[in-house]
């Protein structure tokens, strides 16, 4: 009888596979510098693939009553309305100017994800925040969260060396999916723990 997929590896299935939201919000890093007070907006900048679905998909998870929403790129319209304590908008830059204002004008708090400065569309002050740059540290810490979320029981299971990690790091920068989707095929290669 054939193992288990990745049973060889003690894992229960490639750790940089495609995880559910709830389990991609367990094993986010959480930076606490992004805090935001009441009658506060902010928005998170950066490129695609650094973080910032992880990061808000982290603080729906830990704070009662935060409310996720994604604008959908073919309707240009959030899948959630804003209600609850803090509004987390993914995807913010393809709304238009009269529809951030609107959106905005509804909510409490917010956080809004986004490619671009929303400063002069979002008819409100906001705070911008900037992800933590993928340090080695960082990208290790990031790793070995992915790894030990799926690891089936005891005992060894792979980790990838400092100088493939350092690899990774000269070659992608701070796109954490690039990185991820590379250890992801060396995972599904690896025939055994000492293979990565």
């Amino acid at each position: 009888m054939p193992g288990l997929p990745f049973e060889h590896l003690n894992l229960r299935r490639n750790p940089f596979g495609q995880l559910p939201v709830e389990e991609r919000a367990m094993v986010a890093l959480r930076d606490e510098t992004i805090a935001l007070g009441d009658g506060e907006v902010g928005q998170v900048i950066a490129e695609r693939g650094r973080g910032k679905s992880t990061l808000l998909w982290s603080l729906a998870a830990s704070e009662p009553g935060a409310v996720y929403a994604r604008v959908a790129i073919d309707t240009r319209t959030p899948s959630a309305t804003p209600t609850g304590s803090l509004y987390l908008l993914d995807e913010a830059d393809l709304l238009s100017r009269r529809q951030l204002g609107r959106l905005l004008g509804r909510c409490r708090r917010a956080l809004l994800a986004t490619h671009e400065d929303l400063g002069s569309r979002a008819g409100r002050p906001l705070r911008t925040f900037r992800l933590p740059a993928l340090t080695h540290a960082r990208l290790r810490a990031i790793v070995t969260r992915r790894i030990e979320h799926v690891r089936r029981g005891p005992g060894r299971v792979p980790h990838p060396p400092d100088r493939l990690l350092a690899d990774l790091l000269h070659r992608h920068g701070d796109d954490v999916r690039a990185v991820q989707d590379e250890l992801y095929d060396l995972f599904q290669q690896s025939k055994d723990v000492d293979d990565v």
